[in-house]
């Protein structure tokens, strides 16, 4: 929005995301993968779940990738 209120980019330009300014464009995919990728882990731990197949490396992993998370961000 402050980008086109400051003339730097037409509105036009978000419809489909091509001509988007890099670092908007930037910001834009990083918050598209914090909530896309969390689905793939909430789908095996939703299988390790329901067989009852929890460890402690399945724990381990978890954590490492919600740290991935906040480093990626």
């Amino acid at each position: 929005l402050r980008a086109v209120s400051r003339g730097e980019v037409a509105y036009d330009a978000f419809v489909l995301g091509r001509d988007e300014p890099r670092p908007i464009a930037r910001i834009t995919r990083n918050l598209a993968n914090q909530f896309e990728l969390p689905v793939l882990m909430v789908g095996c731990v939703a299988v390790l779940a329901a067989f009852g197949e929890v460890g402690r490396f399945d724990v381990a992993c978890a954590w490492l990738f919600v740290a991935g998370r906040v480093v990626h961000t």
